[in-house]
């Protein structure tokens, strides 16, 4: 009796990758993801309000890339500062490889609260050279983004 191994696919085009990764840094890169030199897509960002508890709430930044990784805990290697009334997002463009895969696919993201208070800010998102801008308006019931310039992000 003749038996044949049926290997699916995606099974075939895994095993096909050169898999690196660098302990140090955490980072992935192989044939279907970006690695350590950085993605070059253009990220899109949400922000929205996300309930602390029953009577409060904070304001809470979601940066994604467009791509889909085999975890939907990869992560967009990022930064946030805060300084009065301006907001820096440092973008690296790593994409960070999680120590546990929760299976399922998905988009790397970087997620952070925001300290800010209802009020104007600056926005800005840099990547290298570049530099996006936008105004965060916060209200008591509503947050809205307006686009400076742009050319690596874009509101979702």
């Amino acid at each position: 009796m003749r038996r044949t191994l049926a290997v699916p696919v995606l099974s075939l085009l895994l095993l096909q990758t050169s898999v690196q990764t660098n302990v140090r840094g955490n980072y992935f890169s192989c044939r279907m993801f970006p690695g350590p030199e950085g993605t070059q897509l253009q990220l899109v960002f949400v922000v929205h309000y996300a309930p602390v508890s029953a009577e409060s709430h904070q304001v809470l930044l979601i940066v994604s890339d467009q791509q889909s990784y085999p975890c939907t805990n990869y992560q967009l290697e990022s930064g946030t500062s805060v300084v009065g009334q301006n907001i820096q997002v440092s973008m690296s463009g790593r994409v960070l490889k999680p120590d546990v895969c929760l299976t399922a696919i998905g988009p790397a993201q970087y997620q952070t609260a925001l300290p800010v208070a209802p009020g104007t800010y600056e926005l800005e998102f840099a990547r290298g050279s570049a530099l996006d801008r936008y105004r965060l308006t916060v209200t008591a019931s509503a947050i809205s983004v307006t686009t400076i310039e742009s050319s690596f992000t874009r509101p979702q």
